[in-house]
């Protein structure tokens, strides 16, 4: 039997942020929660569907993941276009969405929602309070809803 009560289960995240550095300080800021996750980092998003799809021999045994946290700010194709082709396509429509960006604009959030996004964390410039909005965004989305159980 799985895991499911809130907190238990390891959650699997795919963040999909083309800056390392900002990839990092999201590891960071989940490690320092405490917060039970498996992290799976992808720059654009060509990546994150092959990630989805399992293609290539770097996402062969990729898995399901649970939470997809999604920078609109992206090479290639931006983070809208990403999240409208994800959110079209029954098979990964049901995995909930959260936009991390650096951008206030009302344009930006109420796109990102008509899209789709299960919610829209603006990223702090401050090291604490990037560290403290993770916190809150964890808390969510670890120990209080329930995410389906993964079907691989």
């Amino acid at each position: 039997m799985s895991e499911t009560r809130r907190g238990t289960r390891r959650l699997h995240l795919l963040i999909v942020e083309d800056r390392p550095g900002d990839f990092r300080l999201l590891q960071l800021a989940m490690e320092k929660n405490g917060f039970n996750a498996e992290l799976h980092g992808v720059s654009d998003a060509l990546a994150a569907m092959q990630f989805l799809h399992r293609q290539g021999e770097a996402y062969r045994h990729a898995p399901r993941p649970d939470l997809i946290l999604l920078d609109l700010r992206l090479p290639e194709q931006d983070g809208l276009a990403f999240l409208t082709l994800l959110k079209n396509d029954p098979a990964w429509h049901a995995i909930p969405v959260v936009i991390i960006s650096a951008s206030e604009h009302e344009t930006d959030v109420s796109a990102a929602y008509q899209r789709g996004a299960a919610g829209y964390v603006v990223k702090p410039v401050d090291l604490n309070e990037f560290v403290l909005a993770i916190h809150r965004l964890g808390q969510y989305w670890f120990n209080l809803v329930r995410l389906p159980e993964r079907i691989d």
